[in-house]
């Protein structure tokens, strides 16, 4: 495969399966980027308390929500029933092993950013060229973004005291 793999990470979805405004901005800036020809996509999440309690996998919201924009279903890979940052690398990691892209684009939130760099950056372990975009979080209110980056302030901590990012939560 020469193409480029956009993974987006999950994000999370009502227990009817509406997605949330992270979710939505993290499908909108893959959808924005995304050129048949070029690239195929690859979706993160399944199920967890924290994000989806749906009947369905968080992932399988975003692909119907993609193909619903015109990305062709076949450029969209079965997803990564992941529940966390960690579980998204180390689950896709053997997808992109397999697929070895020319590079691989992480989309994830503007907040998120940071973690997700890290995290994937060990995992993959130099299996991939790596690239990173930041959606935006702007339909999030103050409150909503605050808790958010306590979370990822909480989630760098403990990176940077273990030294290992496999140890972090969500």
């Amino acid at each position: 495969m020469n193409t480029e793999l956009l993974i987006v990470l999950g994000a999370p979805n009502s227990p009817e399966g509406l997605l949330s405004a992270v979710a939505l901005s993290r499908l909108d800036a893959c959808y924005a980027l995304f050129h048949p020809q070029q690239h195929t996509i690859l979706l993160t999440g399944g199920y967890g308390p924290h994000f989806n309690t749906s009947n369905k996998p968080h992932a399988w919201y975003g692909q119907q929500y993609l193909i619903g924009k015109g990305v062709p279903a076949s450029q969209i890979l079965s997803g990564v029933d992941s529940r966390n940052t960690v579980e998204d690398a180390l689950l896709s990691k053997p997808v992109v092993s397999a697929l070895q892209p020319a590079r691989v684009t992480v989309i994830t939130s503007e907040y998120h950013l940071q973690r997700a760099g890290i995290i994937f950056t060990e995992v993959y372990n130099n299996l991939a060229p790596l690239h990173f975009i930041a959606a935006p979080s702007y339909d999030l209110s103050l409150q909503e973004l605050q808790a958010l980056l306590q979370h990822e302030e909480e989630a760098l901590a403990l990176i940077y005291k273990t030294g290992q990012c496999i140890a972090t939560f969500s």
